[in-house]
């Protein structure tokens, strides 16, 4: 007499394999998932810096980069404390301290 398929314990010994296996992935993927978190932060930063300098250069007017690190976001605000564009959040495990950055027309 065939049967076809796999037995209980058959499917507990595989399923058994596939735990082992992915707990020993794990410790090795998680300094990979940190630092993509941190280059995407950076590349956040970087970007929104950028974009209050260039705003800065074309309006000639003072323009800063508020970092909130409450909610860990970004904003780029003009002399008037108006939000000039889209408020930026960073991954959640960047932490800053507090701070802010301006730049003033006609200078580097």
């Amino acid at each position: 007499m065939k049967r076809n398929g796999f037995t209980l314990v058959e499917m507990l010994v595989v399923i058994a394999i596939i735990i082992l296996i992915s707990a020993s992935a794990i410790p090795a993927i998680t300094p990979f998932l940190k630092s993509q978190r941190l280059n995407k932060g950076a590349r956040i930063v970087q970007a929104q810096a950028l974009a209050a300098r260039v705003m800065a250069i074309n309006s000639r007017e003072q323009r800063r980069l508020v970092i909130d690190s409450t909610y860990s976001k970004l904003s780029i605000i003009g002399t008037d404390t108006t939000i000039l564009a889209r408020e930026e959040f960073l991954p959640d495990t960047i932490e800053f301290g507090t701070g802010n950055v301006i730049w003033t027309a006609g200078t580097s």
